[in-house]
């Protein structure tokens, strides 16, 4: 994905100084992407996300892409990433109604991605 920066560098422009940040971006890559599209989307329903972090995941790894290797994605994306980006009030998971939709990311957060509000 364009102007995705890597783990150390996003530690690095996030600082010491806030770990909860620093943790909730840098720790965990599916985080990236979806805060990345729905900084540009602002909703999308979940297999849309499954889509756009499998795409990006297929692409940095320069696997082959098919149904076994999507499974995990959209399992990661329903039972730990979406539900964590939710708890932290970053976006609003409706696992029912399966959409997603941009909250309040702290704007250190895309700073250190590389987004420019």
């Amino acid at each position: 994905m364009p102007n995705d920066r890597s783990t150390m560098e996003i530690e690095a422009a996030v600082g010491q100084g806030n770990e909860a940040v620093s943790a909730s971006v840098s720790s965990e890559p599916y985080s990236r992407y979806v805060l990345r599209y729905l900084h540009e989307h602002s909703t999308a329903r979940q297999e849309e996300l499954v889509d756009v972090v499998f795409g990006a995941e297929v692409a940095e790894s320069d696997s082959i892409a098919t149904p076994a290797n999507r499974e995990p994605v959209r399992f990661s994306l329903r039972n730990t990433v979406l539900p964590a980006l939710d708890e932290r009030d970053y976006v609003d998971f409706d696992p029912d109604e399966q959409t997603v939709a941009s909250a309040d990311v702290p704007d250190e957060v895309f700073a250190a991605m590389g987004i420019d509000e």
